[in-house]
């Protein structure tokens, strides 16, 4: 059997926010919040997660970039 597969929305701009921040790097209790995705999604034996960037990808890119199993898929305009 192979490993299930998530796929992770991070391309938001967060505009509600009033920041521009990526929403998804908007920390919560000293972490961001696509980190608490992560985890949620390693805790449940995902093994491949396909992130979703857009607005700052770069920024949401090297958050991420030490996370085992992540792959990028860019959601342009």
């Amino acid at each position: 059997m192979s490993e299930p597969l998530a796929i992770g929305l991070a391309a938001g701009k967060g505009t509600r926010m009033k920041s521009d921040l990526p929403k998804v790097l908007f920390p919560v209790c000293g972490r961001s919040t696509v980190r608490y995705v992560l985890e949620a999604l390693h805790g449940a034996r995902v093994g491949w997660v396909l992130v979703v960037v857009g607005y700052k990808a770069d920024l949401v890119r090297r958050e991420l970039s030490d996370e085992p199993g992540v792959k990028f898929v860019v959601q342009s305009e």
